[in-house]
């Protein structure tokens, strides 16, 4: 009980309001809730592209140079590849916003797709602002083990899951030719196709 015998209500935490990017004005119930939304898209489409990006490094790493798996080597691809996505994203939000002070001093509407103008000022903010958070989420994640280690058995497995049919296939057709009379001659000439098959996979543009 308060002094005055009457009860006080609990302090309650008052929330920091978020903060456009490059403005002085607070986001909006409305604007933050479309900047959140925005920001989980964001790190989903990221971290989709961090495990096919590191699946790629594991392979060309494993085939084309030779170097046999560590799980060291696994981490230090995997945070260079955090540390690009957070550079392109850091890129973009400087980009945006250089972009969004131009839009501030223009007048009218825009007069190209590549134009800025005032219509475009909270696009832009919320742009810059995705771009920001992304990358610090991923920054932040660079020397957590837990998501390292996640991150690399994600991309490990896309990684046998591409390569694994290769090998099986020429496992098979290895089996069904080992009684021919010329098996041993030709093994080498067919491990040669192996390596080619697994190799030229590796390399091979994404589509």
């Amino acid at each position: 009980m308060a002094k005055d015998g009457k009860d006080k209500e609990p302090k309650r935490r008052k929330r920091s309001a978020q903060r456009w990017a490059g403005s002085d004005r607070e986001v909006e119930p409305p604007h933050l809730k479309a900047a959140e939304d925005a920001i989980d898209d964001g790190v989903r489409m990221i971290h989709h592209a961090l495990v096919l990006a590191l699946k790629n490094r594991l392979i060309v790493s494993a085939l084309r140079d030779g170097e046999p798996y560590s799980a060291e080597h696994a981490i230090d691809l995997a945070q260079q590849e955090l540390d690009r996505v957070v550079a392109e994203q850091q890129d973009s939000a400087r980009v945006t916003r250089k972009a969004l002070r131009r839009a501030k001093l223009a007048h009218g509407r825009a007069m190209s797709e590549h134009d800025y103008g005032q219509l475009d000022v909270e696009a832009l903010e919320l742009r810059a602002l995705v771009n920001d958070s992304v990358a610090e989420r991923f920054a932040a994640q660079r020397e957590d083990k837990g998501f390292l280690s996640s991150l690399i058995e994600e991309s490990r497995g896309r990684a046998w899951d591409e390569l694994g049919g290769v090998v099986r296939s020429r496992l098979v057709r290895a089996a069904s030719i080992a009684d021919d009379p010329g098996y041993a001659e030709a093994r080498a000439e067919r491990m040669r196709e192996v390596a080619f098959d697994l190799g030229d996979l590796a390399v091979r543009p994404r589509s």
